[in-house]
């Protein structure tokens, strides 16, 4: 019980979520196509099946809160950092099952054909919210093998670890802020691609170059 008090807020989302699936269940009709990926446009690349589309990130939401609530079980670093983790893991939770509710109403109302939605580039608005949430967040999640920038060289001292996602911090939070200017720019498809390629791999590249260049600088270190 004490446990789930911790996770109280990502519980009550998971059971908002819930709610919010089953409204639209009512609502949305059975031939409804539900839109499942952007592209780099902002326009839908595909769509799946009212069922699918219904209840995936729901499941996809509470299997995430439950693994993080079982964290303990099988996380061998929990018991070492027990305090961090439990007041870190709680709101990482909370921000990440917020933005999949966040995401998941959006995907309904826009195949229930709102129009504002529609025509509109809001989805990059609400991945750039995201990525600034997480900016936030990871500078303070311990070392550990589930959650962060977990490369063999950040893995290798808690020194790296901390450098490298204090970075990851401020990389997260500007690559957020690219995002949501490109919601509120309307872009042709050639910048439009080069943003969303460049955003990306900035996020994806910088972290792991930085962690190694990291570890080199620690092994010279060592071997003074």
């Amino acid at each position: 019980m004490e446990r789930i008090k911790l996770f109280k807020w990502s519980v009550l989302l998971i059971i908002v979520h819930f709610i919010v699936v089953l409204y639209f269940s009512s609502i949305i009709e059975s031939g409804t196509k539900i839109p499942m990926q952007w592209n780099y446009r902002g326009e839908v690349g595909s769509y799946s099946g009212v069922g699918f589309g219904l209840w995936f990130l729901w499941v996809m939401n509470a299997f995430l809160v439950t693994a993080f609530l079982l964290f303990p079980v099988y996380s061998p670093r929990y018991k070492k950092e027990q305090e961090r983790f439990d007041e870190i893991l709680p709101r990482l939770t909370s921000i990440v099952s917020f933005f999949v509710l966040l995401l998941h109403l959006y995907i309904l109302l826009w195949a229930k054909g709102v129009e504002f939605i529609q025509g509109s580039n809001s989805i990059f608005i609400l991945i750039g919210l995201l990525f600034i949430f997480l900016g936030n967040i990871l500078p303070k999640i311990p070392a550990n093998f589930v959650a962060g920038v977990r490369t063999p060289w950040t893995l290798t001292s808690d020194r790296n670890w901390f450098k490298t996602h204090r970075v990851s911090g401020y990389v997260f939070v500007i690559g957020g802020v690219l995002m949501i200017l490109r919601g509120l720019i309307q872009l042709k498809p050639v910048p439009s691609l080069i943003h969303s390629i460049g955003v990306l791999a900035f996020l994806a590249l910088y972290p792991v170059v930085y962690s190694y260049l990291f570890y080199l600088k620690e092994r010279r270190e060592g071997g003074r």
